[in-house]
C-alpha cells in the first residue's frame, strides 16, 4: 500500500484503507461511541429465538449483518456466537481505534457496471445510535465510496471526507430505473462488517 492506494498483481490501482480518528490522521473526528456488551445483550434479546443463549446461522438470516460477520465472531469455531463471543468482536472492533473507514463498492449488472445505483450501509440495531448509515452513489464505472452524512463530521471535513463508521452492517441497492431483486433491497441478504482491518472493495453483480 502506497498513500493510500495498492496495485494488485495485474498492475491495477485501487483504493485503499483512509483511517482517521485517535489513531490515524487527519484528527479531530472522534470515535463513535458503542457500548460492547450492551450491544450484544440487545443482539441476543432480538434473535436468539431459541433461548440457548447462543445465535446459530440459522437464526441470523434475520440479522444478514451479523451473519456476515459469522466467523469472524464465532472464536471457539463451534458454529454458533455466544454472549461473550460477540462481545469480544466488538470490543475489537473498539480498540482499533478507527473512525471512519474508506470503503470502494463496486455494482455490476450482468457483469457491466452500472451507474447511478445507491448503496447504502445500514448499521444493524443492536449496535445501537451511535453508528450511522453511510450512502453513495456510483459512478459511470459501477464504483461509489460509501459515506456518512455531511453533518455527522466536523465543519472542517464536510465535502472532503468520504468513511462509514465501523460496524456491522445490512448493505441494500437500489436504482432508479433498473430492476433490482429484493434480496438486494427491500429483503436485503447482503451484510457488511467494517473494521480497521476489513476494508476489502465490496462488489455485488446481479
Amino acid at each position: 500500500m502506497l498513500n493510500g492506494f495498492w496495485c494488485d498483481g495485474r498492475g491495477f490501482l485501487f483504493l485503499g484503507l483512509w483511517l482517521v480518528g485517535c489513531s490515524g490522521a487527519p484528527a479531530g473526528i472522534a470515535q463513535p461511541k458503542l457500548d460492547p456488551a450492551a450491544a450484544a445483550q440487545r443482539a441476543f434479546t432480538e434473535y436468539d429465538a431459541n433461548g440457548d443463549k447462543k445465535l446459530s446461522k440459522e437464526e441470523l438470516k434475520a440479522c444478514w449483518g451479523l451473519l456476515s460477520a459469522f466467523d469472524r465472531c464465532d472464536q471457539d469455531g463451534d458454529g454458533s456466537i455466544s454472549t461473550d463471543e460477540l462481545t469480544s468482536t466488538l470490543q475489537e472492533i473498539q480498540k482499533q481505534g478507527a473512525a471512519i473507514v474508506a470503503i470502494s463498492c463496486v455494482v455490476k449488472h450482468n457483469d457491466q457496471p452500472l451507474e447511478g445505483a445507491t448503496v447504502t450501509f445500514v448499521p444493524e440495531e443492536f449496535l445501537g445510535a451511535a453508528i450511522k448509515p453511510a450512502t453513495g452513489i456510483t459512478a459511470l464505472d459501477g464504483a461509489t465510496t460509501p459515506s456518512i452524512a455531511d453533518d455527522e463530521l466536523p465543519t472542517e471535513y464536510r465535502g472532503r471526507l468520504r468513511g462509514v463508521h465501523c460496524g456491522i452492517y445490512r448493505v441494500v441497492v437500489t436504482h432508479p430505473k433498473v430492476v433490482i431483486p429484493a434480496k438486494y433491497n427491500t429483503k436485503s441478504e447482503l451484510g457488511r462488517i467494517v473494521t480497521r482491518r476489513d476494508h476489502d472493495t465490496l462488489t455485488i453483480n446481479f
